[in-house]
């Protein structure tokens, strides 16, 4: 919406919006994971190990942070400008596979009060 130069009413909008990033006791920001994987029996290894070395490369990297306004996983490089204007972001370090052994309590917990179910009428 910020950088929409076709439709100057979205730039208003981002613009009257200021992000927050929640910290949570003992934790930073929850941040979702952009990632890939190569299947065990894909057919065309070779190819997939190259797409993926590009991907985690710094080149690679700073395209995605300057086009898609992800952080980069890469040290040394910079988020975009954008969001960079976000503020100072302290990512909560918690494993991905912490994170992953409450799946199962976390959806459960998604279906009991409803979160999926849109407004009520």
């Amino acid at each position: 919406m910020q950088t929409n130069e076709k439709d100057p009413e979205e730039k208003e909008w981002a613009n009257a919006i200021k992000v927050v990033f929640p910290t949570f006791e003992n934790g930073g920001t929850h941040v979702n994971v952009s990632g890939v994987a190569l299947a065990k029996n894909s057919p065309n290894r070779e190819n997939a190990v190259k797409l993926i070395q590009f991907l985690s490369s710094p080149e690679a990297q700073q395209i995605q942070a300057e086009q898609s306004y992800e952080y980069p996983v890469q040290p040394g490089l910079e988020a975009s400008p954008v969001v960079q204007a976000f503020g100072e972001l302290n990512a909560d370090t918690l494993s991905l596979a912490e994170i992953s052994a409450h799946r199962k309590a976390a959806s459960e917990m998604v279906d009991r009060v409803g979160l999926d179910d849109g407004p009520s009428s």
